[in-house]
């Protein structure tokens, strides 16, 4: 990478200008897929306490028709 063009020496402040205008195309896609994933961790979080629930319901049960069994 040179800092200077033959034209002027104004490549450099072309080349700054457009790194610039690449690095924050590119801080706005990292902002993106972060708040993506964000999203996708509290849905999986939300199954998690779905299957907790299920899980707790299903214990219940069987716990119940074993004491009906007993008694």
């Amino acid at each position: 990478m040179y800092l200077c063009s033959g034209e002027g020496g104004h490549g450099s402040v072309d080349l700054i200008v457009e790194n610039k205008e690449e690095l924050n195309e590119m801080k706005q896609k990292l902002d993106s897929v972060v708040a993506d994933l964000w999203v996708l961790k509290l849905q999986v979080q939300k199954m998690k306490m779905d299957y907790v629930v299920v899980a707790a319901i299903c214990v219940g049960v069987a716990i119940g028709c074993l004491m009906s069994k007993l008694f």
